[in-house]
């Protein structure tokens, strides 16, 4: 038996809710956050714009710190694994 029977015939399964309803759109309103996308404003007025920016912007130069760090550690294992393996000629 299909779970999208005929309308008004209600499913034995979920005894005739519709489960998939609520669960996309949940998916929906999660998926701003998913991408990086600014989500709702919680303050209020003007200042709340002025600290949601702001806080944005600190967010965003923090993801581009983490990356430089990476980079960093990236390089100096490298160096230091070169260092450890490399042939001793003393």
């Amino acid at each position: 038996m299909a779970c999208n029977s005929a309308p008004g015939v209600r499913s034995p399964w979920n005894n005739g809710r519709q489960a998939a309803a609520p669960a996309h759109r949940r998916a929906a309103a999660h998926s701003s956050k998913l991408y990086g996308v600014a989500g709702r404003n919680y303050l209020k007025g003007r200042d709340g714009d002025r600290i949601n920016a702001v806080l944005a912007a600190a967010g965003y130069n923090f993801s581009l710190l983490l990356r430089w760090f990476e980079e960093l550690l990236r390089a100096l294992s490298l160096i230091l694994c070169r260092a450890l393996l490399a042939p001793r000629l003393i």
